[in-house]
This record gives C-alpha cells, structure tokens and sequence, in this order.
C-alpha cells in the first residue's frame, strides 16, 4: 500500500492520478487501507485542479483511462 501511495503523491498530471484508479482498488486489502488510499487520491486531486490540471485541458475522459487500464491488465 505505501507504494501506491507514493505513486499517488508523485503524481504530476491528472491522466497520471487517474490511472491510478484500477490499480488502487485491486490493492485495497480491507476497507481502513482502501479509505487511505481514497483520501490521498481525493487530496493529491484537489491540488492538481487547483494547479489547473483537469480532464478537460489534458484533452482526455475518465472513460478513455479507465478502458486503457482494463485493456492493459488483460
């Protein structure tokens, strides 16, 4: 776990935060680790929007992530 972490704190663009996702949830042992790794997402996301980061700017949707991330785990 504190290696996802340290991939969600070094996360420099939202496209790297959000591939994330898929990964986060298959590490999630129990409900107190999957908490964790949900509030640093959620806090790392708050930074990058204040930093102008966002989906839109980055020219890309979640759906796009989130169908890269399953086609690659197969």
């Amino acid at each position: 776990m504190k290696e996802i972490l340290k991939k969600i704190k070094n996360c420099k663009t939202m496209f790297e935060l959000d591939s994330l996702r898929l990964e986060i949830v298959k590490n999630a042992k129990n409900g107190e680790e999957f908490f964790e790794m949900q509030r640093e997402f959620i806090k790392k996301k708050n930074s990058l929007k204040r930093n102008g980061h966002t989906r839109e700017k980055e020219g890309y949707s979640l759906v796009d992530v989130t169908y890269q991330a399953i086609r690659d785990d197969s």
